[in-house]
């Protein structure tokens, strides 16, 4: 199913596909998600999966310095690149040693760096 997300964030800001006019496939539970900085995601056990473009836009606005992890890392210890070359993901986000993402930024109310910093066009 396609779906368009117009949500707003608490701060009011447009998120989601609308931002940057992509149409994506998502399931109807979650085809109006928006951030509400609850870190529910950014610290669950599950892996979180980058696809191969955004992984190469995210590598690249983190060797640039666009986007730095609050805990400060090379590229590797911060993104696992994926092995397989017929798959669509291109990397998995890394956790610190208390599950969280290592772009969550909790001290900065549950941002995320990578929107932050590098906008929600980076992902």
């Amino acid at each position: 199913m396609s779906a368009k997300a117009n949500k707003k964030h608490p701060s009011g800001k447009r998120t989601g596909p609308a931002v940057s006019g992509k149409m994506v496939r998502a399931l109807r539970m979650h085809s109006d998600f928006a951030c509400a900085n609850c870190a529910m995601c950014c610290t669950t056990p599950w892996p979180l999966p980058i696809e191969r473009e955004t992984f190469e836009r995210l590598k690249k606005a983190v060797e640039t310095g666009q986007v730095r992890s609050p805990k400060p890392a090379k590229i590797g210890d911060l993104l696992a690149e994926a092995d397989g070359s017929l798959s669509v993901i291109g990397a998995h986000v890394q956790r610190d040693e208390q599950n969280r993402c290592l772009f969550l930024e909790v001290e900065n109310g549950n941002l995320c760096a990578i929107h932050r910093q590098g906008g929600s066009d980076l992902l």
